[in-house]
């Protein structure tokens, strides 16, 4: 019982600090800008902490001992999750592309300007690899599985809320880029749980994540 209120309380201050603030994010004009900004760091460090606890509780996640001795097998794994994680994520890009033509909405495009094209891509991958990860452990770990945890007693009723939650939360802190994309985050989000269920490991998901925004990021340039 003082486990359970352990984490209620934690998941109130994580969704008071990390995942309730995106949501009053003003309006993006476009693609955000590329900058190096100390926040990102501090999103590294809040999902190193909350993955670390995460595994040393093994909140249905595979035990440490079982990893060790089942590497090579839980890479492949990862691998074959990543796979079809991100050519699903690809089709939802694809289905949103095709529906923007057909409704003449207008593309996102963004110009690097005079920046340093090194620079420029070395800042983003940063940014996109660590926010990939962030998300990934954030949306896809730690509040639907602690929020499960917490709701066990509840049986379906349970499930269906913490999976709810998590994915509407991560859908509102899109909703600053527009309603399609909060929409295409819906979705998406969707998929990187059902990866993260099936493969129980939060880097399939991550992997295909930042693929997925890497090849966005190219498309809203060229």
């Amino acid at each position: 019982m003082a486990k359970k209120r352990y984490i209620f309380i934690e998941i109130l201050l994580v969704a008071a600090i990390l995942a309730i603030p995106p949501i009053f994010a003003p309006k993006a004009e476009g693609i955000p800008c590329v900058e190096l900004s100390p926040f990102i760091f501090v999103e590294l460090a809040a999902a190193l902490a909350l993955k670390i606890q995460f595994d040393r509780m093994h909140w249905n996640s595979i035990p440490q001992e079982e990893i060790r001795k089942r590497k090579t097998e839980l890479a492949f794994k990862t691998l074959y999750w990543w796979a079809i994680c991100l050519a699903f994520l690809m089709f939802v890009y694809a289905v949103f592309q095709l529906a923007a033509f057909f409704f003449h909405e207008e593309q996102s495009k963004f110009s690097v300007g005079n920046m340093n094209p090194l620079v420029f891509w070395g800042i983003s991958i940063l940014n996109l690899a660590i926010a990939s990860f962030y998300e990934e452990v954030l949306y896809r770990q730690f509040l639907p599985e602690s929020l499960l945890f917490v709701t066990d007693s509840w049986k379906k009723g349970g499930i269906v809320i913490s999976e709810a939650v998590a994915l509407i939360l991560f859908m509102l802190a899109h909703l600053y880029l527009g309603p399609a994309a909060a929409l295409n985050s819906l979705i998406c989000g969707a998929i990187l749980r059902f990866t993260f269920r099936k493969s129980r490991s939060v880097w399939a998901g991550t992997i295909a994540h930042f693929f997925y925004n890497v090849f966005v990021l190219v498309t809203c340039l060229y």
